[in-house]
């Protein structure tokens, strides 16, 4: 069966919590000692739905820290996952980080829990912004 994807980066950084998420994550990394800055970009979330309660969902976008001894790090990341909306866990599918010549970073990124596979639950409020936006893009509260 043919499906379509829908874009979603723009309705669920204007009108969700996920600006405000992403924002708590970058200054938790801030907060480390040897952390100088962090950026974090979301270019596109885009997904479709599978079944009554289940989506698939594909993000990219770019991970950048620097450190405080000139060290800069920069992952440019592309992934997708499954959500279930019943049981309000998104499941990882694919972690692709394209700039990673070596195969490094994935292995970090594995090692650290972002591997296929791994289960990310996800509050009911979130679920259901991302139901609305997927769905008829319309139906998205206000953060």
């Amino acid at each position: 069966m043919q499906h379509q994807d829908r874009e979603i980066s723009d309705i669920l950084m204007q009108r969700t919590s996920l600006p405000t998420d992403l924002e708590n994550i970058r200054q938790k990394i801030l907060s480390y000692a040897l952390v100088k800055d962090c950026t974090i970009r979301i270019d596109s979330i885009r997904g479709h739905q599978t079944g009554p309660d289940a989506f698939s969902l594909s993000l990219d976008g770019l991970f950048e820290i620097q450190t405080k001894v000139l060290l800069k790090l920069k992952i440019d990341a592309s992934g997708s996952g499954d959500l279930d909306a019943t049981r309000r866990m998104l499941t990882l599918t694919r972690v692709e980080i394209r700039n990673d010549f070596e195969g490094i970073l994935t292995k970090i990124a594995g090692m650290s829990g972002f591997a296929p596979g791994r289960e990310l639950p996800l509050n009911e409020k979130g679920v259901g912004e991302l139901r609305a936006a997927l769905l008829d893009g319309e139906g998205v509260a206000a953060a």
